[in-house]
This record gives structure tokens, sequence and C-alpha cells, in this order.
């Protein structure tokens, strides 16, 4: 066998591992002046991907880089299918195409011609092409698993689903190794909703001995979502080969996805810290990880040092990953002005860079910088993107969408073969341009399917909630309040503005902290998570609220411990003041507008006897449509109830006995502001509720559009529009959809024993872990 044919069989054989090392067996390639050989060699480097080698091949041989079009005209068809895989490795796919169409017209017969010809023709977005190249193809080379898989990615773009599943596993037949046709084929198999057998197959693969089918079998749990499973299969992966360290980024990434935030930091730390034979791109993937972890659980400090650390070690960061997410650590750490340079280098280099791209969007659109913004969404449809960021530049066009984009949006929508979260995401989108466009019946079918995919990944159960409102009402009694406010507390004045989600809390914040005296912070985490650290601190073993008996109850403890917890409000709130304050200044008085805050505000009184406490109430069915309209990021705590409307009229009715309990409990401490109000009558109102928090008028607080403070919850948009009205009464464009909400508000608000409704094992999960890592 000659060289030239050992060279074409073993590239055509399409396994770049052992074609780069035939590569390395004969170093005199690079020197020949053969143009059969020259060809052959640069198709084998753009197979390996090697484009360096190959643009220096293209040097010494110009008609690989379409530079001499008379030696390509002069080739023999084989050599031209090899020198139109050159091209397209070379960026010139319209010249490999009509390059391949030259040789199969001239041999019709030549299998790796009729190959490539559908090659390029699918990644060119010509189905018809590619089809009839497919064809011709695998009748002349039906057992070729690469060709057979690029046949069945066509049949999937076109939704043959089961055409695909044949084809792929056809090719799994012939090479059960190829990790790309195990994946499409179970895509294929999802479409048809036909998973159970080919998940059986896995799981009966993957014995204990066998790394990679366990790896395979995580995979497959992880593109179907089924996060738990996919983590429990690598940790028991781990547990039989330690050494197997390629399994560890993906376990943290299955944890993370189901938002074991805490389990996934913490086994990162410990590995960083213990194993030392980590390959150096494991531990990258870990470290990032790890800080991932870290800024979702509001570790922001910890996150910041440690990718200022990996950036100062690695200044090029080829991909972009580690100034991607120190840029978000920025943003979350209120200092978007750090994260906006980090996005527009990283973009600069690689502007195809998506994920930074839109996060520099969010964060400009945090900061009211909208026509940047929009700029940037521009730029990325100028570079072949458009498709991939439309709910974006649609969101940026106040969703109004041509009759084109609401195509796209719902054959992306309804695409069997995406995640479930994508499509989520989507029908979110979806359904505010069919609302703008005044389709309201098809607006609301898309927005009940979008909130039920959400769904189907929730653990929420509302009885926790109403359970632990229950304990609320039953520890905070005129007896208790009377004792707690004994004890010594904060003289500072912090604002806090509570309300059900979506009733106007941002606008307040905002309006607020266009005021001189005021620092809008947003949605603080800092009180919800003092709850948690209060038993240990304390040294009592009830969880809040009960544990606030801990402070007057007369118990034998030792001397410290009484001590600790005669100062214990006056300790709690200078943890509150410390964390909330943060690198800003303390001359200000800071803005805390976490909504769920209205679950504490008893906490609140006490901890800050100063401290205004503003409540938003809004039209309840108004509030319903908001919160159900709304694809939440922090859907897998509290705001779980959200997804359902029988579960956003239950937290409606928590919101409205606590709050009524509140008022009874501290009368005078609560400015009750109706969102309708502000919105009709605003110099009224809102002079009212300076007045309330002792701040004198400043008129530019009803431009507070204007101000350039960061705004990072679900209005970050609305925000800037400036007060509108348009939002009230919404609801009644859907008054029949939402009968569920106001059936179950007309009932009222029932203990779980009057709802017939078991009590459940805990309180209302708390999403801020105690522990740091």
């Amino acid at each position: 066998m000659t060289l030239l044919t050992e060279l074409r069989a073993a590239t055509r054989a399409n396994q770049a591992e052992a074609l780069a090392r035939y590569l390395a067996d004969h170093p005199e390639l690079p020197f020949t002046d053969d143009a059969q050989l020259a060809a052959a060699y640069g198709a084998a480097l753009a197979v390996v991907g090697n484009l360096e080698a190959l643009h220096a091949l293209a040097l010494a041989h110009p008609f690989l880089a379409g530079k001499d079009p008379d030696t390509l005209a002069a080739c023999d068809p084989e050599t031209v299918a090899d020198a139109a895989l050159c091209l397209a490795a070379l960026g010139q796919s319209d010249a490999a195409r009509a390059a391949l169409r030259t040789a199969c017209a001239r041999a019709p017969h030549l299998a790796i011609a009729q190959a490539r010809r559908a090659t390029l023709a699918l990644l060119a977005n010509d189905p018809d092409e590619a089809a009839q190249a497919f064809d011709q193809a695998l009748l002349l080379w039906p057992d070729h698993p690469p060709l057979l898989i690029n046949a069945a990615a066509l049949d999937l773009r076109l939704g043959r689903y089961r055409e695909a599943a044949a084809r792929y596993a056809r090719a799994l037949a012939l090479a059960p190794e190829l990790e790309l046709a195990h994946r499409n084929r179970l895509l294929a198999l999802k479409a048809l909703g036909e998973t159970d057998e080919a998940l059986a197959e896995l799981q009966a693969a993957a014995t204990p001995d066998n790394v990679a089918a366990q790896q395979r079998l995580a995979n497959a749990y992880l593109f179907l979502e089924r996060y738990a499973d996919a983590a429990a299969t690598l940790l028991a992966a781990l547990e039989h080969h330690p050494d197997a360290h390629e399994l560890r980024a993906p376990l943290l990434h299955a944890l993370l996805q189901q938002e074991a935030i805490h389990q996934a930091g913490t086994l990162a730390k410990e590995w960083l810290e213990t194993i030392t034979e980590l390959p150096e791109g494991v531990a990258r993937a870990i470290r990032l990880l790890l800080n991932e972890a870290r800024i979702r659980n509001h570790f922001l400090d910890a996150a910041i040092a440690d990718l200022e650390a990996m950036r100062a070690a690695d200044p090029d960061d080829l991909d972009g990953a580690v100034r991607t997410l120190l840029a978000r650590a920025y943003t979350d750490a209120e200092k978007p002005e750090m994260a906006v340079p980090l996005l527009q280098a990283v973009l600069a280099e690689l502007p195809g860079h998506v994920q930074a791209a839109l996060q520099l969007v969010h964060t400009l659109t945090s900061l009211g910088r909208l026509a940047e913004a929009n700029e940037w969404l521009d730029r990325l449809a100028a570079l072949g993107l458009g498709e991939a960021i439309l709910p974006q530049r649609i969101e940026a066009n106040d969703f109004r969408a041509t009759p084109e984009e609401l195509d796209q949006l719902k054959a992306r929508f309804d695409d069997p073969t995406a995640s479930e979260a994508q499509r989520a995401a989507v029908g979110f989108t979806l359904y505010r341009a069919l609302d703008k466009a005044q389709r309201y019946d098809e607006a609301f079918a898309v927005l009940t399917a979008a909130n039920e995919l959400e769904k189907r990944h929730l653990a929420y159960d509302w009885r926790a909630h109403r359970r632990f409102v229950e304990e609320t009402l039953e520890t905070f009694t005129p007896e208790l309040i009377a004792a707690l406010s004994q004890l010594p507390a904060s003289d500072a004045a912090p604002i806090f503005v509570v309300g059900m989600p979506r009733s106007g809390t941002t606008l307040t914040e905002q309006i607020l902290a266009a005021h001189s005296h005021c620092l809008g912070r947003g949605e603080l985490p800092w009180i919800p998570r003092l709850t948690r650290l209060m038993p240990q601190v304390w040294g009592d073993e009830r969880p809040y609220p009960a544990v606030l008996r801990a402070l007057v109850a007369p118990q034998e403890v030792a001397p410290e411990l009484a001590a600790r917890r005669a100062r214990g409000l006056l300790a709690a709130a200078h943890y509150y003041l410390t964390r909330a304050n943060a690198g800003q200044s303390e001359s200000k008085r800071l803005v805390d507008k976490l909504p769920h805050n209205f679950d504490y505000v008893g906490l609140i009184a006490l901890l800050f006897p100063n401290a205004p406490i503003v409540q938003l109430v809004r039209n309840p069915m108004d509030n319903a449509l908001s919160n159900y309209e709304q694809n939440y990021a922090a859907k897998h705590g509290l705001m779980g109830f959200a997804y359902d409307l029988t579960w956003i009229a239950e937290m409606l009715l928590d919101y409205d006995r606590l709050m009524a309990h509140w008022h009874a409990c501290f009368p005078g401490r609560i400015f009750r502001l109706e969102y309708e109000r502000l919105v009709n009558a605003p110099e009224e109102t809102v002079r009212e509720l300076l007045d309330f928090c002792r701040l004198p008028w400043e008129p530019q607080v009803l431009a507070y559009y204007e101000n350039r403070t960061q705004v990072r919850t679900a209005s970050i948009r609305q925000v800037r529009q400036g007060i509108y009205r348009s939002a009230q009464e919404k609801w009644r464009r859907y008054e029949r959809q939402l009968q569920p909400v106001a059936e179950r508000l007309a009932l009222g608000f029932r203990t779980l024993a009057e709802a017939g409704e078991s009590a459940p094992t805990a309180l209302a999960p708390n999403a801020w872990a105690a522990v740091t890592f």
C-alpha cells in the first residue's frame, strides 16, 4: 500500500487521534511536492484540526487555498475532494462546495466526494443538496459510521427522528465507542418519547468496572435533565475509580444543575486541596465550578479573590471563561463598572463568545445603558448569531416581533430535541410577543406550557411556606414581642421594602435610591441567612422562628451563652449591617428590597426599631399574572410558587395574612404603599413615602430612571422606562384563564388543618447555607 493510499484510508476513518499519530510517524509529509499527496495531507490536517500546519502547506501548494484554480482543475476527482476539505477548513466553504460538485460530476460513484458534498451542504443549511448527496454516498458507502452520523444529523434537522435514530443505531453497531452517536441517538429518541429502551441499554452497560460506560450513562442523564441520577451515577463511578478525574467536573455540573450548591462547593474545595495529581485542565474546570457555586451562594468576596488569582496566573485566558465568570461576580457584587471592560476585552478577542456578549448586554441593561446594550445585540446579529440571540433582540424591541420572528420562536418552543429549560425560556419570550400582538388566547396557552415545563424540575411545596406562616403567627405573640423589645437593639435605620414579588418593590427602591441620602442595595440575602445562623449562634436546636424564644426563656445555660443570647438581637443586627454595607458608604441609608422579607418583618422590627418598613400592595390579580409570566432565576427556592396559578394564590394569601399580623404587632411601623396609587399619583405618594422614611423632599426622585444604580431583578428593563401605567388591569385580558386564582383567593387564608392538608416534614426551605466554601 502506498503512502498516499494509507494516508487517505486513515483520513477517511475520521479518527482524529489515530490520524494524528499517523502524521507524527511521517514527518516527511510537509515537504512533499506531489499535488495528490499534498491534498491528502492537507485533508488529514483539516481532520485533526491543525490549521497552522494547513496554512503553511497552502503557501507551498496554493491550489489548496483556492489561489491556483488551474492546478485544481487538472487534479483527479479524489484529489479535488481532498483539496475541497482544505478549502473548507480555511474558511472558503463556497469554493469547497463548488469543487466537490465538480468532483461528483466527474466521478458520480466517488463516495468520499459525495459524503463531503453532503456534509458541507448540511453545514451551509442546504438540506436539498445535502439529502441528495447523502443518498448517493450511502449507496456507495453504507457502513461508514461518520457518514451515517452526518446523514442522521440531517434527519434531525428535518424532524425525521425515526430515521435519525435508526442511522445512529447503525453507526453504533459498527463503532460502539462513538459518543456523538450515543448522545444524538438519545436526542432523536427523546423527540419520539422513546428513551426508556436506550437508557436501559446504557444502564446495563454501566457496570462498576466500565468507567466509560458509566460516564456515558451520566451524560445521558444530564442530557435528559435528570441531574440527580447523573450525580448519583458519577459519584458511584468515582467511588470505584478515584483516578477517573475526568468525571469530577461533570459531577459538579450535575450538582449545580439540581441546586445542590453546598455539596458542589464543598466537594470542589476538598478536591482542589487534597488531590495533588489533578490534570491541569481538570483542576481549572473544578476551580471555575467552585467559583460558580460561590457566586450562586453569594460568597462573592471569595469568588472574586480566587478568579482574580486565576486571571493573574493565566492572563491569556484563551477561552475567556475566567474573565466571563469574574465579570459575573463583579456584577453580583455591585461592581458592574469593573465587569463591563472585562467582557468587552473577551469579545475583542472572541467576537462570537455568545455567553460573554449576552452577559455584557445584561450588565449594560442593568445600568440603564440601553443604547449600548442594543448595539451589542446588533453586532452579534451581524456575526451571524441572530438566531441564537433572537429572544434577547425581541425583548430589547419591547417584545414587538415580526411574523417571521414569531414563527422562529414558535419553532424553537416546539422543538422536541431542545432541553425543557431552553424551551421554557423561549416560551416566556413567545408569550410576551404574542401578548404584544394582542393574540391573547395563543399567548396564555404558550405561557401555561412554559410554566409546566419548568414545574417538572421544581421541588416546591406551597404547604411548607404555609407551615412557616403558621409557626410565625404562633411565635410572634404580644408577650414575646414585649420581652424581646427589652433587649439591646441597633439604632441604625436601614429602609426595608417588602411585598409580593412583582408588586412594585424595584420601582420603590429605585425612587428611594435616587435620593441623595439613600443607597439602593437591591435584594440582599442577609436577613434570611442570619435566621439560619441563629440556632447555632444561640445554642438552641429550634429553627427560626421558634429559636427566638431562646432569648427570653429562663433556661440554665453557661454564662457565656447567656450573655450571647442577651445581646442576640444586637449581634444579629451587626451581622446584617456588616454584610449589607460591605464596600459601600455607611454615611447613606441603605435600602434593602428583598420582597420575601415580608416573612421576617417581625424580626426586622425588633432588630432595627428605627427602620422604616415599606409594604407594597398591588391588585392581587395583576400581581398573580405578573408572577406567572416571569421566568425567575431563583426558581428553585421560594420563587417556585410563581409557576402554578394555585401556588401563586396560596402565596398571596400567606402574604396578606402575615402582613395583617405585622400591622397588628407593630402599629405605625409599616407604610402601606399601593402600587396603583404610586403610578397614578406619583408625586403625592412619593412625598408621603419620603416623609415616612424621614427623608426630605428631593425632586430628582421622580426621575429615578435616570439614575445609574444597578438593577438586577426581573424588572430590569421596565424600571428604565419611568413610571408607566400599562400594567394596570392587564389581568382582565386573561380573566377566564386566571379563574383558579380568583376562586382560591375567594376562599381566604386557611391553616393546613382547616384546608385538610398534612403538614410537610420541614419548614419552608431556605436557599442560603450557613457555611462557606
